[in-house]
């Protein structure tokens, strides 16, 4: 199964734009997320294609980056320079995290025990919270040149992963926010996914240059 750019205008009437992080999957791979134009969070059914549940509202811009945590968590965020947890089940807004340096939120990730969220920035840095709080941990992550389009945990949660405008991917000591190692380089475009596999030992990278690459996190 695979969301379609055309198949989603049909459904939202909105201008989609795929691939990109405006969408997710639940873990349970029962229905998607995918963000509209204006703001709301609209979910399908992956069996029939249909609306499975009403959609989110509560940003006023653009959703550009969509995450879902193991226990059905979502964390959004966006134009509107907020990161937002919501509970879907209960069909709304959790906790809201505002960006201090007044940047597009371009991607967010929850860890695998749902206590930490980061966000990437249109300027490049990132920033984590404590989920539960809402209160910012340590300072802005910085390294990247461009926005930050791409953002991921590795499976023990001890790791951030990340791609950028940039061509680069970078990983992160989830704990301290400073940098493992060197920038995974070798994409001639723009870096706009990234996973890590259920072992933690490699990471997969898809970028605009239109390949898929797969590193040794091994090494890192």
């Amino acid at each position: 199964f695979e969301p379609t750019v055309d198949r989603l205008k049909d459904k939202i009437g909105e201008s989609v734009d795929l691939p990109a992080s405006n969408n997710a999957f639940t873990h349970g791979g029962k229905y998607y997320a995918v963000a509209d134009g204006a703001g709301a969070i609209h979910f399908f059914s992956t069996e029939t294609d249909e609306q499975a549940r009403k959609p989110l509202t509560g940003h006023d811009d653009t959703v550009f980056g969509l995450a879902f945590s193991t226990n059905n968590k979502l964390v959004s965020g966006g134009a509107d320079e907020t990161v937002r947890l919501w509970d879907v089940d209960a069909s709304k807004e959790v906790r809201r995290y505002a960006a201090d340096n007044h940047q597009l939120v371009r991607s967010v990730a929850i860890s695998p025990d749902e206590h930490m969220i980061v966000a990437g920035y249109e300027d490049g840095t990132m920033r984590r919270w404590d989920a539960d709080t809402g209160k910012p941990l340590g300072q802005l992550m910085t390294g990247h040149t461009r926005g930050v389009g791409a953002l991921t945990f590795t499976p023990d949660g001890t790791r951030i992963v990340s791609g950028s405008d940039d061509k680069s991917l970078r990983v992160w000591d989830s704990a301290t926010g400073q940098p493992v190692g060197d920038p995974l380089t070798g994409h001639s475009g723009a870096v706009y996914g990234v996973a890590v596999s259920p072992d933690g030992k490699e990471i997969a990278s898809g970028s605009f240059d239109k390949t898929v690459r797969v590193w040794n996190a091994a090494t890192l």
